[in-house]
């Protein structure tokens, strides 16, 4: 795996990490896995070269390819489809409040998909994941950029993509609001939106068992007889 690369930046290939395409034709079953498995971290359509039909291969189908009977067969980048499987740790990340862990196994997966549609998906959830992540650090300014640049282009997604996703837009009109609320947030300034904000990431520590850090977020009141 250490010797692909070292070939290409050997070739003054420097624009990919791995070849974009992978033949695995002529190889004992054992080297064919273990040439795929390796290509697996990388966006790359599969090729072999073998036969249509059975009766294109000597030994009633399970031989070499007769001589004239070869075709070459390409299997799709295999990301875009197992990207989908992949993403659900991101949202696992998410939903325990792990943001911008989160975010990074989205970009992760962004760079090795080739179809348009989840690249966009991933890359503008991996924002929006970001933008909860300074949400959750009380870096308020760019919680807001990060949504409010981001939350459109997925409502867009969720909208055409319903049938496909249909958690997306739940998620979007969520995010809608909390960008919302935010935005109420004045840098600088005590206001309840910023109180309400303290106590919900509380809150979110302490369901996510990090208690002592829960606490720090409470302010300090003195009650007085």
């Amino acid at each position: 795996m250490n010797e692909v690369p070292a070939a290409l930046r050997r070739l003054n290939v420097t624009d990919v990490e791995w070849p974009q395409l992978v033949d695995y034709t002529g190889g004992t079953k054992t080297m064919s896995a273990s040439v795929v498995w390796a290509s697996s971290r990388y966006p790359c359509v599969m090729s072999y070269i073998g036969a249509a039909d059975a009766g294109g291969r000597t030994r009633d189908g399970l031989g070499t390819v007769v001589d004239g009977r070869e075709v070459c067969i390409l299997r799709q980048n295999p990301w875009d489809r197992v990207a989908w499987m992949e993403a659900h740790s991101a949202i696992e990340l998410f939903d325990r409040g792990q943001y911008a862990n989160a975010a990074s196994e989205l970009k992760v997966i962004c760079r090795r998909v080739s179809e348009d549609l989840p690249r966009r998906l991933f890359s503008v959830l991996a924002e929006i994941f970001e933008g909860f992540y300074c949400w959750d650090i009380f870096d308020h300014k760019n919680a807001v950029c990060l949504l409010g640049k981001n939350l459109a282009p997925l409502r867009d997604i969720a909208e055409i993509q319903q049938a496909l996703i249909p958690g997306l837009r739940p998620f979007v009109e969520s995010s809608e609001q909390l960008l919302e609320t935010l935005q109420g947030i004045k840098p600088g300034a005590l206001s309840w939106p910023l109180i309400h904000d303290l106590l919900a990431n509380a809150l979110r520590r302490y369901l996510i068992k990090i208690e002592e850090s829960a606490l720090t977020r409470f302010p300090r009141f003195q009650f007085r007889r």
